[in-house]
């Protein structure tokens, strides 16, 4: 995660992203953004307006009722509509294609809300440093644009996709596998957020050299690997491992993108890709060798997984039914939105179904979450394709 308005903001893509607003948030006027999620183009990642209060710059980076929100499009496109008050644009879930033309599972990100004179508010790794610092908007901004599209065909700064690209391999790094080592997806964010601070305390001058780079995420490691908020417990072989494995990506990613120039994201992906494997393998190894111990019923608490949603049509009504997993099954609670938005009959309940259904296109997003609080976030898609449709997350 993570100003007085016109109907559509804007900012210019490759450009500073419509200057000034020191914050990550502001308060508007019932507005709408729009824009792209890259990380790579991001579809049916979920879009919402996390709200904020008392001047913080982060809301709680969970979907809480009433929140507007939306599903991004299969060019990473989104819109979403009242857009006001106080708050920070998040997503979660969501795809997009490797060089290899592979769904790749997307990480979260946050961008700002839109300020006066934008006509897109994108959502990449930058802007998620812009609301986590918003100081490093001006620093950004000298190097290209914080707002720019980093997956535009017509290129980007090379500055600014090494960054971008250290901060998406921090956050895989963390995110990565069926247990991964951050507790679920507002860990990374919070992660992200100590990263964008150990940046903002660097060398601006030289925000995208390998040497910065490097000292910023072996500090945000030190810290978020010890933070068992963030993190699951480690032993120490798995943390020094995390961080050679980081330092091995970051000058792949320097080696491989320019320090200067214009560079197509796509054209430069397929080397980071494999220095990103390599790194999540040597991290796995470690971790599948991580003896903890649970002395007295003291364990760790994971976050649920959605295994599985099916969606089924029989006559007019549409049944849909999330499976879900979790060391307390019976604490789950679920939570289905849509988009478009449609009734259904019990939207608090793992199966509820859509009666008199017409057969549209409707894309059906639900979160589980336990009696801790950690929840995750998946996306499935009626489109008429087959009957039924099964959207199977395991091992994804």
């Amino acid at each position: 995660m993570l100003v007085g308005l016109v109907v559509v903001f804007a900012s210019n893509c490759g450009g500073g992203g419509g200057g000034g607003g020191g914050s990550g948030e502001t308060t508007a006027t019932p507005s709408t953004a729009n824009g792209k999620l890259a990380q790579g183009y991001v579809k049916d990642a979920q879009i919402w307006l996390d709200k904020t209060e008392n001047g913080s710059r982060l809301g709680n980076l969970q979907r809480d009722p009433g929140e507007p929100d939306t599903i991004s499009g299969s060019d990473g496109s989104y819109t979403l509509s009242n857009v006001s008050g106080s708050g920070v644009l998040i997503t979660s879930g969501g795809t997009y294609l490797n060089s290899k033309g592979e769904g790749v599972a997307a990480a979260p990100m946050l961008a700002p809300m839109p300020e006066a004179g934008q006509v897109e508010t994108n959502i990449t790794p930058l802007t998620t440093l812009v609301v986590a610092e918003p100081d490093l908007k001006a620093v950004l901004d000298v190097l290209g644009g914080w707002n720019s599209d980093i997956a535009a065909p017509a290129g980007t700064a090379a500055a600014l996709l090494r960054i971008a690209k250290t901060v998406e391999g921090l956050s895989g790094i963390l995110g990565q596998g069926d247990e991964p080592i951050a507790l679920n997806e507002t860990s990374q964010l919070q992660s992200l957020v100590v990263f964008a601070s150990q940046l903002k305390n660097l060398d601006s001058s030289d925000l995208a050299s390998e040497t910065v780079l490097q000292q910023a995420s072996s500090q945000a490691l030190s810290q978020i690997l010890d933070d068992t908020s963030l993190v699951r417990t480690l032993s120490e072989t798995v943390k020094d491992q995390v961080q050679s494995s980081m330092g091995a990506l970051v000058t792949s990613i320097t080696d491989t993108i320019p320090a200067s120039g214009l560079v197509v994201e796509s054209e430069v992906v397929s080397k980071i890709e494999v220095a990103q494997a390599e790194a999540e393998t040597a991290i796995q190894n470690e971790l599948d060798q991580q003896v903890i111990i649970n002395l007295g019923g003291l364990g760790f608490e994971f976050e649920p997984i959605i295994k599985k949603i099916t969606l089924q049509l029989n006559g007019t009504t549409l049944q849909i039914t999330g499976e879900a997993s979790d060391e307390r099954p019976d604490s789950l609670v679920y939570s289905w939105t849509t988009s478009p938005s449609v009734q259904l009959t019990d939207a608090t309940i793992a199966n509820p179904s859509l009666p008199n259904f017409d057969g549209s296109t409707v894309t059906f997003v639900l979160q589980v979450k336990d009696d801790t609080d950690l929840y995750v976030t998946e996306v499935c898609t009626w489109d008429n394709s087959s009957n039924p449709i099964t959207c199977d997350f395991v091992g994804n």
